[in-house]
């Protein structure tokens, strides 16, 4: 027996393709910002969509790809929150003591 190949059943020599609605890139829009951190050196957001659950479909972003798109709605939440983004906000480091 041969193993299946798709197409075997019409056209083998045709495939399949996707719907038109699945081969476009996919845009959502940015509903609000739900918080903020600092990781590897950069500044990071975590982004709700319009649309979607803000609890459980948020993703978190660079900040220098939200300024091509969102630009206003990142600036505004930095005015709000009092963020610079030229240096992390550092936390203090409690080192232990040593047991010697």
């Amino acid at each position: 027996m041969k193993p299946f190949e798709e197409g075997d059943f019409k056209n083998p020599q045709k495939n399949r393709q996707l719907p038109a609605e699945l081969t476009k890139d996919p845009s959502y829009e940015i509903s609000r910002i739900l918080d903020d951190d600092w990781k590897f050196g950069e500044q990071f957001y975590l982004v709700g969509f319009k649309g979607y659950s803000e609890v459980y479909d948020n993703e978190w972003f660079r900040r220098s790809s939200l300024m091509k798109d969102a630009a206003k709605l990142v600036l505004a939440y930095e005015k709000a929150k009092h963020i610079t983004v030229d240096q992390p906000v550092s936390k203090t480091v409690r080192r232990r003591k040593s047991r010697r």
